[in-house]
């Protein structure tokens, strides 16, 4: 099965849902895919859904950034992605509804990684300057960092 985003960009990273049934697709547009496993059926994009789904947070210009990783919460409540400008953006599952987009470390310092550890819901966080950030995805900031 070959699963390719509807608006012709090209995936940069991808996950699998806790449940199972999704994948997620990252692209090098900024947008966020979601597939059904079982029949390879697209599920949704954020890209230009006006639903908070894409576009812009409250009127400010979101990044169209490439996303650099993907990854979903135990609950299947939440995805989390990275960028290449450092945006950690955090995503509803079921919607694709953008929730909140967080800056991590100085300007231009790509996100490479994101690790969830899904019984405290904190995510590790690795910015290309090797610092590690650890967030606490239901409040959505910073809880602390290692590294640099």
């Amino acid at each position: 099965m070959k699963l390719t985003p509807p608006d012709g960009t090209v995936p940069t990273c991808c996950a699998i849902s806790f449940c199972g049934n999704f994948a997620l697709l990252g692209t090098n547009g900024g947008a966020l895919v979601k597939f059904n496993l079982q029949s390879g059926l697209l599920r949704g994009s954020s890209a230009g859904s006006d639903g908070g789904g894409g576009g812009s947070i409250s009127g400010s210009p979101v990044t169209a950034d490439p996303v650099t990783c993907v990854a979903c919460d135990g609950c299947n409540r939440n995805i989390i992605t990275g960028s290449a400008s450092g945006a950690v953006t955090y995503w509803d599952l079921k919607t694709l509804a953008r929730k909140d987009t967080v800056f991590c470390g100085p300007p231009g310092v790509g996100v490479t990684h994101v690790r969830l550890h899904n019984d405290n819901n904190l995510a590790a966080i690795a910015r290309a300057d090797l610092v590690v950030d650890v967030h606490d995805i239901v409040e959505r900031q910073v809880g602390g960092w290692v590294g640099g």
